[in-house]
Parts: C-alpha cells; structure tokens; sequence
C-alpha cells in the first residue's frame, strides 16, 4: 500500500504516554452485515480478540488496523482541524478500495477525548507503520490472523 511519505522530525513518546497508548480500549463499531447484529468490538493490545477474529472471517481478511489521524505526534489541532484530517484519511482509504467501519480510542484517564480512528480490514502491519508516517502518528493498532492486536510505532519514533 504505498503513501506518501513525510519528512517528520523523529517523534519522541514519553513511558507516560506508551502506557497510556497500551492502556488504551480501543473500539470499533460494526454495522450489522447478513447473519449478524451491529455491535461494539473492543481490543486491548496483547489480548486476543474472538470477535475480531469472527469479524475477519465474516469479511473474508486475515488482518486489520485501526488508525487515527487526529491530533499528529500527540500535538492538539482542534475539532475542525482533526476533522479535516480524519476526512483525507477516509477518501484515501475509500481511493485505495478499503471499506473502513468507525472506531475510536478510550483512554484509561477520564480527561483524555476519545479520539476517532477508522478501522480497516484487509490492511497489514506495513499499512499501519505507513499511515503513521503519512499521517504523522505515534502509533497504530493491527490485528493479525491471530486475533491479537499489537501497537504499531511510527517507525522513526523514539521511547524518550
């Protein structure tokens, strides 16, 4: 899946915020299909998902990403700038014929937004390393054909 590429200064993630990233629920929203209801999936990385799993096979994928492009490398850029952001990656998304369902991130600290994100079957561990480096993320989410779903760094990130 070939994007882009920025030419971003190396991000740096704190311990603070890696934990809080690991800590994350993350939760994707899945419109009812033939057979099957609507319904809430939620993954916490490191443990494997049934549902995701159930999900992947309904729609015929061995690995998915859930992916955000709001507020880039962590830095605030408001309601109507993330709007915009998320907006490029769903037509870039929607160009390249992935068919995204909606998620969003919760974080264990109450103050903390949810933020937004896509989920995306189909795409693999590169797609999500290269969405963080188009998209100027720290991190994404993958799911592999074993259901269990990994933080993906931004590959030029640094543990600071």
């Amino acid at each position: 899946m070939p994007m882009p590429r920025r030419d971003t200064p190396s991000p740096v993630v704190n311990a603070e915020t890696l934990r809080a990233y690991l800590g994350t629920t993350y939760v994707v929203d899945v419109p009812a299909i033939p057979g099957a209801r609507a319904r809430r999936i939620t993954l916490r990385i490191g443990r494997q998902s049934r549902a995701v799993l159930a999900l992947h096979a309904a729609l015929g994928v061995h690995s998915s990403v859930l992916v955000t492009a709001w507020n880039p490398f962590s830095r605030p850029a408001g309601d109507a700038g993330n709007a915009r952001a998320m907006a490029r990656l769903l037509a870039m998304l929607v160009r390249q014929g992935y068919r995204p369902l909606t998620g969003r991130g919760v974080g264990e600290d109450p103050t903390w937004t949810p933020e937004e994100s896509l989920f995306v079957p189909g795409a693999d561990a590169a797609f999500a390393r290269a969405a963080c480096v188009r998209y100027r993320q720290s991190a994404a989410v993958h799911v592999g054909g074993d259901g269990v779903p990994r933080l993906i760094l931004h590959p030029r990130i640094a543990i600071g």
